[in-house]
């Protein structure tokens, strides 16, 4: 005779239509729940059923948790603008205080996304503990994540720490983080550099028309008129260290120019070199390239370019993009805002000559243009590149290198 199975009364809690939780009798069948809903109580066809609520559930929570506080091994960080600057100890420890509203966090699905360079990253959640049991509280409504950074190369990085409650609709925290690490990564065959600043990364790299790019905008890169003809990077052939402290990293790459335009030889006509600098209390890259002449004495014609944006801005305002080749002056310094890339803009910034192209770049010159130049004479322009997403932080920086005499 094979057992009866009674039908049970137990309660559910059905997300209707309009987003409110209604109680509703269910029957409970061998673990088997049966209940019963109008069309008009589920919508669109879908929702959501709690069977056996927990106590401490709170059904009607559509918040997210909240960050309380950040740290970077130990030390507190701005929580609302999640950058955590410059790392230059590793391993790191990244810290965060979290919080919600009504349901316990979700300790078991916190997980933080990194960079391939960081491997996998392992959070640990941990719940506050009862002050009078020194148990661990798991319905607490708020506790604490961590995961340790190991050793970065040079760059910058972004982390997104994602953080659930236990509430029906699992609201969920997002953290996105970024860091940097300041200094420079050549790649194995060392015809890429990465440079890692306190302002954001950038890439040097031996390609000709596209040799130093801040993020992902458009490289800016050296041409050089000399003999009646043109020359470029073609391929880097040392990396020389200058300076190598917490404080200061210096580099300069030594380069062999490629073909000029005509065909010609350009290795035969100059060598190329750029010195590279980062300083943990500037968020640029420093930059002086120079053009050694190897050829006999004449004019060298050496400028940078051709660095686009939606606009530019210098220290008298904005200004609309002319479509021709004019002077735009020893202004100290342009920002060019930028459509369509993770890097919202590029700050430029020179005591040498800018001007506009004809087709709505910015350009750097000497001046004047057009230098008579010895035999292993060399001309040089210096200047600073930084990302930045206004004028403003492009003027603070350039009052910064003002006030360090760095030209």
């Amino acid at each position: 005779m094979a057992a009866a199975v009674w039908a049970a009364p137990t309660t559910a809690y059905v997300r209707g239509a309009d987003g409110k939780w209604i109680k509703t009798p269910a029957t409970d069948e061998g673990g088997r729940i049966t209940l019963s809903l109008q069309p008009a109580q589920i919508g669109g066809g879908e929702t959501v059923v709690i069977v056996n609520k927990p106590t401490w559930m709170v059904l009607e929570d559509t918040e997210a948790p909240k960050l309380a506080w950040l740290k970077l091994s130990g030390v507190d960080v701005k929580a609302d603008t999640g950058d955590l600057g410059v790392i230059a100890k590793f391993p790191a420890t990244v810290a965060l205080g979290v919080k919600d509203n009504a349901n316990p966090l979700n300790g078991p699905a916190v997980r933080v996304a990194g960079p391939l360079e960081a491997g996998p990253v392992a959070a640990q959640f941990i719940a506050p503990t009862d002050p009078k049991t020194g148990a661990i509280n798991r319905a607490a409504t708020n506790g604490r994540v961590s995961f340790d950074l190991p050793a970065l190369p040079p760059g910058e990085y972004r982390f997104t720490v994602t953080v659930p409650d236990l509430s029906p609709q699992a609201n969920t925290l997002t953290v996105p983080l970024r860091c940097s690490v300041i200094g420079f990564a050549p790649s194995e065959d060392q015809q890429t550099i990465r440079i890692g600043t306190p302002g954001g990364g950038f890439t040097f790299r031996a390609k000709k028309t596209g040799e130093l790019q801040v993020g992902d905008t458009t490289p800016a890169y050296l041409s050089t008129g000399l003999a009646g003809q043109y020359l470029y990077i073609d391929r880097i052939e040392r990396i020389e260290t200058l300076q190598d402290t917490a404080a200061v990293k210096s580099i300069r790459v030594h380069v062999r120019p490629g073909k000029t335009d005509k065909d010609n030889d350009g290795a035969a006509l100059a060598k190329l070199e750029y010195d590279l600098t980062v300083r943990a209390d500037l968020p640029c890259l420093l930059v002086t390239s120079r053009t050694v002449l190897l050829a006999p004495k004449q004019e060298v014609y050496s400028w940078w370019g051709w660095l686009p944006g939606t606009r530019w801005v210098d220290p008298a305002g904005e200004h609309d993009w002319s479509g021709k080749y004019q002077d735009v002056g020893h202004v100290g310094w342009v920002f060019l805002p930028q459509d369509k890339t993770q890097t919202p803009g590029i700050g430029w910034l020179s005591p040498l000559n800018f001007g506009e192209s004809r087709f709505n770049t910015m350009l750097l010159y000497t001046d004047p243009q057009r230098l008579l130049t010895e035999t292993n004479g060399s001309v040089e322009l210096p200047f600073a590149l930084m990302p930045a997403a206004t004028a403003a932080e492009v003027a603070a920086v350039a009052e910064k290198l003002k006030a360090a005499g760095v030209w």
